[in-house]
């Protein structure tokens, strides 16, 4: 099934690069006093109306997105006043499934696209930023059912950012190693992430820098 045009997709890529940024950039400077978690949830519920609106032309993709997004915003406010490892796990899994959503939506758009464009090259950010993302939860996901699992820097006493970091340096094969998974399960995480990161630059780049050059070799050619 061909996946219906995204609405505003020129404006709300740029929206979603823009929070997602804001999300890795801009809140880790905040001071990590309680102010930290309510500029991150701030962000991430940008983005989960960005997306929302981005989708609402597809009644399917707009309602999954809408409940799995719901779960992961409500259950993060929620948690602000009322902290507890019920609410935080439910968080979790709804941003595991709302960004697993939202990146397959955007990379369907991306590999159905007749040209490359600047919408599509937005995308294409966008993607590689979710996907960063959504391992992220998946690794607060296994944090949270066991705390052993990573061994973590004393530093870094916000939790969503820790994963945030650790993902991102994963999916760029960095390896820095301050962040590393203590058990099978957090290991194998890592790895599948690791491949998906270099994955995406083997086929996702390389199919959008094949398009590009061959829309160039036939202007030429019709010149």
């Amino acid at each position: 099934m061909k996946l219906v045009s995204l609405k505003n997709e020129k404006i709300s890529f740029r929206l979603l690069l823009v929070l997602i940024l804001g999300l890795l950039v801009v809140a880790p400077m905040i001071p990590d006093d309680g102010v930290l978690h309510i500029v991150m949830d701030l962000f991430l519920t940008g983005t989960y109306f960005v997306v929302i609106r981005m989708l609402s032309r597809n009644r399917l993709y707009a309602v999954l997105a809408g409940v799995s997004g719901s779960v992961m915003v409500l259950s993060m406010w929620i948690h602000v006043p009322y902290p507890s490892s019920a609410l935080l796990i439910i968080s979790r899994v709804g941003g595991v499934l709302f960004f697993m959503l939202a990146a397959t939506t955007i990379l369907r758009y991306i590999l159905e696209a007749k040209t490359v464009n600047r919408e599509v090259l937005f995308a294409a950010m966008v993607a590689y930023l979710m996907i960063g993302t959504l391992f992220s939860f998946i690794y607060g996901c296994i944090h949270i059912l066991d705390p052993a699992s990573f061994d973590l820097p004393v530093e870094m006493t916000s939790q969503m950012w820790v994963f945030l970091y650790f993902s991102f340096v994963t999916l760029t094969t960095l390896g820095y190693g301050d962040v590393s998974p203590l058990t099978q399960m957090g290991g194998v995480v890592a790895i599948v992430e690791a491949i998906v990161g270099q994955l995406y630059l083997v086929v996702v780049v390389a199919w959008l820098v094949g398009m590009y050059v061959s829309r160039k070799s036939g202007k030429t050619e019709n010149d």
